[in-house]
């Protein structure tokens, strides 16, 4: 057996034959299927250097059993295959390990975004459908009148959350002559090119919120975030403003988001992310307990953000360089937990 052992579950061993070809150091790939049963999952477990996952059915949890990375003694990186990683417990993950994840969808999100932007202000999908309808031509200049579109500039983006996906959002946003304001959990000694002015704290967020003609949420949902949007802080928002969540659903408080969509307190969404994910026992699962789809001030799809060609090369080459680095070759890049050595 080779000398070091990368142990992949049944979602996602797609990733072995193209990491295979990549890697510059001496691995075993296996890959675990829940049908090999759990005595089996121990076995490769505790030979384990690395793990590479991302979440299980749901989006939830991890696709191991509770417990399981207790028998992972020989275990140096558990490697996330997703920037997310609010399904993975910490702590069950063993002290001597690094826990990294990816940051290969970061562009590809960031153009997703200004999509939403655009399509927001020009709506050139809700133009294409007028026409398919056979509907009249409508000029915005005399009754009955077709309202006129938007433009971007000078209009204030108010990004939450300023880590990688933040910044290419705000560089690609700058390019539109967008005002950029930002808030993010760990205070910057200085405020970052770009941008108008980033905060932290719940004061400069309520600032942002009141400011803000489009808000992003590109945050980590944890236990500090979750909820961040409630009904309070959406009342704070202009009646003209605009949200865009491409982090977690949980990051808005679900029912305050549907009624404040409903009642124009904001004047719409687009969501990529959900409350709930189909899963193989679930699959007929809807994304909320509420009818967004119902809204027509809402642009729903399905968590596809980051899903480009472009990404899965990068993110190959990422996981490819952190294997590396676990078996000695490089630094880990990523790094959300550091080991501990005794």
């Amino acid at each position: 057996m080779a000398r070091n052992v990368a142990l992949f579950f049944e979602k996602h061993a797609r990733f072995m034959e193209p990491l295979q070809a990549r890697v510059k150091t001496d691995w075993s790939f296996v890959v675990w299927r829940t049908s090999d049963g759990t005595e089996r999952l121990c076995e490769l477990v505790a030979n384990a250097t690395a793990i590479l996952s991302g979440p299980g059915g749901g989006h939830s949890s991890p696709p191991w059993p509770q417990g399981a990375l207790q028998q992972a003694t020989q275990l140096k990186l558990c490697q996330v295959l997703t920037a997310g990683y609010d399904w993975l417990d910490l702590e069950e993950v063993p002290h001597s390990a690094a826990v990294c994840n990816t940051s290969s969808m970061d562009p590809a999100i960031a153009e997703y975004v200004v999509a939403g932007l655009l399509e927001w202000q020009i709506g050139i999908a809700r133009q294409s459908a007028t026409m398919r309808e056979g509907k009249p031509w409508r000029p915005p200049f005399n009754p009955p009148a077709a309202p006129f579109h938007g433009e971007l500039g000078n209009k204030t983006l108010g990004i939450i959350g300023y880590g990688k996906i933040g910044c290419q959002v705000a560089r690609r946003a700058h390019a539109f002559d967008m005002r950029l304001v930002a808030v993010t959990g760990r205070p910057k000694a200085s405020c970052p090119e770009l941008l108008d002015w980033c905060g932290s704290g719940d004061e400069d967020l309520e600032r942002l919120l009141r400011e803000s003609d489009f808000v992003v949420l590109t945050c980590a949902l944890t236990a500090e975030t979750r909820g961040l949007l409630n009904a309070k802080r959406l009342g704070m928002m202009k009646s003209s403003a605009v949200i865009i969540n491409i982090g977690r659903g949980g990051l808005c408080e679900e029912e305050d988001l549907f009624n404040a969509l409903k009642t124009n307190v904001v004047a719409g969404a687009v969501l990529d992310v959900w409350w709930s994910y189909p899963s193989a026992e679930v699959p007929e699962t809807q994304p909320s307990r509420f009818p967004f789809h119902t809204l027509p001030n809402v642009v729903m799809t399905p968590h596809i953000s980051g899903w480009t060609a472009e990404q899965e090369e990068r993110k190959m080459d990422q996981l490819a360089h952190n294997l590396d680095a676990a078996a000695g070759l490089a630094e880990l890049q990523y790094v959300i937990k550091a080991p501990q050595t005794k």
